[in-house]
This record gives structure tokens, sequence and C-alpha cells, in this order.
């Protein structure tokens, strides 16, 4: 199993199934309201088990980007639920973004074009 590991890219092991979580962008608060209306501060704030990952105190989302990398028995699949680079959209925080996404990738033994799925 190829696994690899910079020292900031989340790694976990499922059985056989080796995991890795390539962040893209913590997004900004505002982004919690547009992305889960129902989830307002109150509402969260009655979550225990939101904080302190997920959540803070006052109910303010804590809210990241990111994609998931999957290797088991020499298959290596990318999920990527991210929002890319470079695109028009219509959330603000979500537009025109620049990151190191793919630096990250190929941090994480990922390089861009390595996956089988």
């Amino acid at each position: 199993m190829h696994t690899p590991q910079a020292v900031d890219i989340p790694f976990w092991t499922v059985g056989d199934v080796a995991v890795h979580r390539i962040d893209e962008v913590l997004l900004p608060p505002q982004t919690g309201p547009w992305l889960l209306p129902d989830a307002s501060a109150d509402v969260v704030s009655r979550q225990d088990w939101l904080r302190p990952d997920f959540a803070d105190q006052d109910g303010t989302l804590r809210i990241a980007s990111h994609s998931f990398a999957f290797e088991v028995g020499g298959t290596r699949v990318l999920v990527d639920t991210g929002i890319g680079n470079g695109k028009t959209r219509a959330n603000p925080a979500w537009h025109d973004l620049r990151t190191d996404y793919l630096e990250r990738l190929a941090a994480a033994g990922f390089p861009r074009n390595p996956s089988t799925w």
C-alpha cells in the first residue's frame, strides 16, 4: 500500500483501506448559514457533539472543503468533493479560489494523475 504522508495530511485506515483527507480550504463563517440555512446559531450551539471541532461555543459552524483519497489492494480512488480553483461560483467564498490543493494531493502521495478510478 502506497501511503507517504505529509505531517498535516489527515490519514487513517479502515480495515485494508487507507483513507487520506485532502483539505482544500477553510470556509468563512458566513458559509454555514448559506449552505445549511436551518443550522442557526441557536440550533448549533445546543449540539454539544459539534464542539470544538465543528462549531464554536457561539454556534458558528466550522466548515471546510476537502476530498478523500482511498487506497486498497493497489486500487486508488479519489472522491473529489472540492470546490476547485479558478472557477466562477455564485458564493463569494467559493469564487475564483486559488489554493494549493494539487500540492496537498501530491503530498498525500497522489500526484495529479495516479487514480485508478
